[in-house]
């Protein structure tokens, strides 16, 4: 074998990062990092890859934490740096908020009429989704 095994037992300490969850405060600079923006993007579109900016910048530690939790399923980046979110647009005129933890994507619409209504929708999404997913845990016993 390759020793990996050994190496663990040996210095359990060194593999803590990869392996147990510490809870942290997720960094705006460090969640900006982790969104991958696309290069080429017509104005809508970078319009709202602003809007998601300002967001990260101006909110607060909860609401980036429910933020994070709806984009990953975790209320903090990973520590190793390992997490990377695409940010891409959903197609058409009424496109939905989506993200994907399997394929790490964000999936936002378009268009907004401004950056108070791009706030006020994703908080809206974030706050229904956890909402739900909390009444799932509840009901299922976990």
């Amino acid at each position: 074998g390759l020793g990996f095994l050994d190496k663990m037992r040996k210095y359990p300490s060194l593999f803590d990062e990869l392996f147990v969850f510490q809870e942290s405060s997720p960094s705006v600079s460090k969640l900006l990092g982790a969104i991958n923006i696309p290069g080429s993007m017509d104005e809508c579109k970078r319009q709202v890859a602003i809007f998601l900016k300002h967001f990260t910048l101006e909110s607060s530690l909860d609401t980036l934490r429910k933020f994070l939790t709806f984009a990953t399923s975790r209320p903090c980046l990973a520590s190793f740096g390992l997490q990377k979110m695409d940010l891409k647009f959903a197609d058409g005129e009424s496109g939905q908020f989506f993200a994907s933890t399997c394929l790490c994507e964000i999936i936002l619409p378009k268009t907004f009429k401004g950056n108070d209504d791009f706030f006020m929708s994703l908080e809206a999404v974030i706050d229904i989704i956890l909402r739900h997913s909390m009444c799932s845990h509840q009901a299922s016993g976990a």
